[in-house]
């Protein structure tokens, strides 16, 4: 901003002294030239006057713009913010004043050849470059300053947002697994995770060499109660209905114990693993979450698809229940929520949440779910694109119940909006909506000591992934945006229930 500042003010001087410099010449050409011609395209009453008005403007414009863009910056920071313009919108006010400038600039010096007798020219300047080059204004006083700056911004932060959601999505499908690397299996029958590691890696699928029952190799079983269970939104793993329900392993992932380097021979099983990821780039990526985002609509929702004891539509019957988007379509809500919290709970605030968008906007709103938004018979392409589904919806839809926090993927969805955007950006993405038992302002209260590593899933293989990206990212930065988030949020509640 303060170097395009500098340059605009710079180009709006050297204009200026253009146009003195111009005017000059031909008052001296004029003064040495007795011809009759000369002498009446240069009256007072004409051409001098308008070759006058222009340096005029040119000169108050100026200092009008050099004066403007100063005193909007010396009160924004003078004041904390409070008061004037910040960086960005004081450059582009800045940017909006020359073009007008130079429309207006334009229109004069058009107007100058019509006093002259040259039509073409005169015209020709007026319509080509003055009239165009006041579109801008015309167009900020029509609309209001906020909303032109607002549906920009919109624009093009949607824009940078799928991009960089797409980055994410990449950075984790880029996770390698390598020789030697520590990775879980998970035993059916104690369930259980073993540990064990990577002893070959193959094209498209590895080997995990785990040792039979013995010191070397620890043995994690599955709890009485966990509130650990795969992904918020889309995964407990794949088959998200048929493990819904099932006790899981709860892998802290700072206590992982690391596997013994060990050599083969008996005592020990080999485990061939699918290799998960496809090494996509961004585009591709990007590419096949367009050709695959499906919605919900509100009237083929039901409380029946947020329990996790109903049967209600088993995988083919789910993905019936969405729909690929229309043209130029936007899904409204994506929805991020934790398999473990109350399912009438949710249905409550999703029925409330759906009425006021109704009063507002005067149609039902249309949702992205796991369940039904996901082809749960090709799951990991579907996962792999997640962050770029959310990316794809207006807000994300945040039901925060007493096992949110907990649930690494559901901390996963939030970081994807929070990785890049600004602050403010960030919040007005997400609407959290509280559903602690009680008062509500204790689901709030409950995010102000967010700490990630008390997030887990259901795979650690698949926790020890969301990590490293987390990190790559920056994971203490990440907590703190949650925490000032809920704090915000529970400052707007306490606010309200004052009223």
């Amino acid at each position: 901003s303060h170097a395009a500042s500098t340059l605009l003010a710079t180009t709006g001087l050297l204009s200026t002294l253009s146009i003195v410099g111009r005017m000059c010449s031909c008052a001296e050409s004029c003064e040495d030239s007795l011809s009759a011609s000369c002498s009446s395209h240069c009256q007072w009453n004409g051409v001098g006057l308008a070759f006058a008005f222009k340096a005029c403007w040119a000169a108050v414009g100026f200092l009008l713009m050099a004066g403007l863009y100063t005193s909007q910056r010396y009160r924004y920071f003078r004041h904390g913010a409070d008061y004037g313009l910040n960086p960005t919108v004081a450059f582009w006010e800045y940017a909006l004043c020359f073009h007008a400038h130079y429309g207006i600039d334009h229109c004069i010096g058009g107007v100058s050849f019509l006093v002259m007798g040259q039509t073409f020219e005169g015209v020709s300047t007026i319509l080509g470059q003055g009239l165009p080059a006041l579109l801008p204004l015309l167009a900020r006083i029509a609309a209001g300053r906020r909303q032109l700056y607002n549906v920009t911004a919109r624009f093009f932060e949607d824009r940078q947002f799928r991009n960089d959601s797409a980055f994410i999505a990449a950075l984790l499908d880029g996770v390698s697994v390598n020789v030697g690397d520590d990775w879980w299996v998970h035993d059916a029958d104690l369930q259980a995770w073993e540990v064990g590691q990577v002893w070959a890696v193959g094209e498209s699928e590895f080997t995990v060499r785990v040792s039979l029952p013995s010191e070397q190799n620890e043995c994690i079983k599955s709890p009485t109660k966990d509130y650990s269970i795969s992904s918020g939104s889309s995964v407990d793993t794949p088959g998200m209905e048929s493990h819904s329900t099932t006790p899981r392993a709860k892998v802290p992932s700072r206590q992982i114990p690391k596997a013994s380097t060990v050599s083969p021979g008996p005592g020990f099983v080999d485990h061939v693993q699918p290799l998960g990821g496809r090494g996509w780039s961004t585009s591709q990526l990007l590419d096949f979450a367009a050709r695959n985002l499906r919605c919900i609509d509100w009237n083929n929702m039901s409380l029946e698809l947020f329990d996790t004891h109903s049967k209600c539509g088993r995988v083919e019957g789910n993905y019936m229940l969405s729909r690929p988007l229309r043209a130029n379509e936007r899904i409204d809500y994506f929805i991020s929520h934790s398999w473990h919290d109350d399912a009438e709970q949710k249905w409550s605030w999703l029925k409330h949440i759906a009425e006021s968008f109704i009063r507002k906007h005067g149609r039902f709103p249309t949702f992205w779910l796991d369940r039904v938004c996901i082809d749960q018979l090709n799951l990991a392409d579907g996962l792999r694109v997640l962050p770029i589904n959310i990316a794809s919806c207006q807000k994300l839809l945040s039901l925060v119940g007493e096992t949110y926090a907990h649930r690494l993927w559901c901390v996963w969805e939030m970081f994807t909006v929070f990785a890049f955007a600004s602050g403010d950006g960030a919040h007005s993405k997400i609407e959290l909506v509280s559903m602690a038992s009680g008062s509500r302002q204790s689901g709030f209260e409950g995010l102000l000591s967010f700490d990630i590593s008390e997030a887990h899933a259901y795979d650690p293989n698949e926790e020890a992934r969301l990590l490293r990206v987390v990190d790559t990212i920056g994971r203490r930065h990440f907590e703190s945006r949650i925490r000032d988030l809920s704090g915000t949020c529970l400052k707007n509640l306490r606010v309200a229930e004052t009223d």
